[in-house]
């Protein structure tokens, strides 16, 4: 990452037949044991509950530029873009969640019914699972 680019690019893939995905979210985390837990810019570990709690973490979302090869057929690794000014840089660590426009139940292998969560949007809720229900060893690194 580089300063003078003005730009974070993220290289993402994913073969669970899911198709390309649409945007890449970026959350600032920090580990507690086995968990990964939002880190607020003032230190705090709390789980969002709106779009407002999710400022305050410091999201940011990365806008799809295009597959490494060039192909669009959804198979090859996609980059996606973070302007430099909005990446967290108050976290030494990031997850990155990929979106998808989907129908329910297409591709990949959606989470069983487990508790629910009180969250005012669906990206907050989205955030909130992930975070709650995946554990570090349950993230795929590169």
């Amino acid at each position: 990452m580089l300063k003078h680019s003005r730009t974070v690019r993220i290289l993402a893939s994913d073969s669970t037949g899911r198709g390309s995905p649409r945007r890449a979210l970026v959350v600032p985390v920090t580990r507690e044991g086995a968990q990964l837990m939002p880190l607020h810019r003032n230190g705090s570990t709390e789980m969002p509950i709106d779009r407002e709690g999710l400022k305050k973490v410091g999201i940011c979302i990365g806008n799809g530029s295009g597959s490494a090869s060039g192909d669009a057929d959804g198979s090859d690794p996609i980059f996606f873009d973070v302007p430099f000014d909005a990446w967290p840089r108050h976290a030494s660590e990031v997850l990155v969640l990929l979106l998808y426009n989907q129908v329910d139940g297409v591709g990949g292998n959606p989470r069983p019914p487990q508790r629910r969560f009180q969250a005012n949007s669906l990206l907050t809720k989205v955030v909130t699972e992930a975070l709650t229900y995946d554990e570090i060893s349950d993230c795929v690194a590169a």
